[in-house]
């Protein structure tokens, strides 16, 4: 498995269940790309419930859930659970840019990714590429 992790945003799931969505033949060609380099995910619960949160009705609802599940059960990924220190440093974070638009959980995902030492980040969110990491998308 490749040790170089890749943080899994919001963007990334949104563009691979939505088959409409602009960036799906882009997100699907750069999933295969990690998966034949056996690259190892990070995402977190704050990532799933934003992600779940967008897709919460029709078809897309049951899409979502398949695809959660199957993050759920990867061998590959790991989901960073919520927590109340994780929520207060995200806000903390929140706080000190005022300068950006990053949404509280684009902060969470930033001192995730921090903490980590993750350079490489599945989304197509500018935010990531402000914080200093490489986006995929």
């Amino acid at each position: 498995m490749n040790d170089d992790p890749v943080f899994i945003d919001t963007g990334a799931p949104i563009a691979l269940c939505h088959r409409r969505n602009q960036l799906h033949d882009r997100a699907r060609e750069v999933l295969r790309q990690l998966a034949a380099a056996r690259t190892s995910f990070v995402t977190s619960q704050w990532v799933l419930t934003e992600f779940l949160g967008s897709a919460a009705t029709g078809e897309l609802r049951r899409a979502a859930i398949a695809d959660t599940r199957r993050l759920l059960v990867s061998d590959r990924t790991e989901i960073v659970g919520a927590s109340e220190t994780g929520w207060r440093a995200a806000f903390e974070l929140y706080e000190s840019r005022l300068d950006k638009d990053w949404s509280l959980v684009d902060c969470s995902s930033i001192l995730i990714c921090q903490a980590r030492e993750i350079r490489r980040v599945f989304t197509h969110d500018h935010h990531f590429e402000q914080a200093g990491f490489q986006r995929l998308l």
